[in-house]
């Protein structure tokens, strides 16, 4: 190979010359491919790709609740708590009738006024005496209500047994099985004391013989 030829090859492969148009694509590099733009504000593709030939999406079957169905037990459950419920609500409202005297006459005031260091004085003469003695504070006991004493501040209070309180968070706690004998015991002394004071009332005593038979009725299971 001459000088020359061998020095032109040389000068082709430094300076990438090219003399045909199949040899420049094959040297030729090549093209980027165009880069997915992203709109920043709505952001969504400018380029959306070829789905037409995709199968259409499957709908979500939307699964119906079954609704729920309330067992037997359950409903009478919440009818026998009614029950009880408006028992309670009836003895409430006729406690006097239903329980013993409250508060009892026997019950000793004097070792709860000692324990609140308190000292019963006469009502009469209660702004003449001095407010301690001993440490004690002067009360006097008011009028038609035993056990509830007020001070000379014109708190009352009240020292009563609060355990055997006629009140409806300790009836609250009485047992199913008494709440019947219990109201039944407050509808007959009911019924009593409205004959031997209010004979002529004929109307109220039929309606409390009706709340009788229909108690002894309704509560037989719990009358045995």
């Amino acid at each position: 190979m001459s000088e020359d030829v061998r020095q032109e090859q040389v000068n082709r492969k430094k300076h990438k010359i090219i003399n045909s148009d199949e040899e420049e694509v094959a040297v030729a590099p090549p093209k980027p491919k165009p880069k997915v733009k992203i709109d920043a504000a709505k952001y969504i593709y400018l380029f959306e790709p070829d789905t037409s030939a995709d199968p259409p999406p499957k709908k979500k079957e939307k699964i119906q609740e079954q609704p729920k169905v309330r067992k037997e037990k359950d409903r009478d459950n919440e009818v026998k708590a009614k029950q009880f419920e408006d028992l309670r609500n009836e003895i409430l409202i006729r406690w006097w009738y239903c329980f013993e005297d409250w508060p009892p006459k026997d019950y000793d005031y004097a070792a709860q006024l000692n324990r609140y260091k308190l000292r019963r004085v006469d009502q009469n003469n209660f702004k003449k005496e001095p407010e301690f003695v001993d440490g004690k504070r002067k009360v006097y006991e008011i009028d038609g209500f035993p056990g509830v004493y007020r001070t000379s501040l014109g708190d009352a209070l009240d020292l009563r047994p609060q355990e055997t309180c006629p009140s409806s968070k300790n009836i609250e706690n009485i047992g199913h099985r008494l709440l019947p004998k219990i109201y039944l015991k407050g509808l007959k002394a009911q019924l009593k004391d409205l004959q031997q004071y209010e004979p002529q009332n004929t109307q109220l005593a039929n309606r409390l013989q009706q709340d009788i038979d229909s108690a002894t009725r309704n509560y037989k299971k719990y009358l045995d």
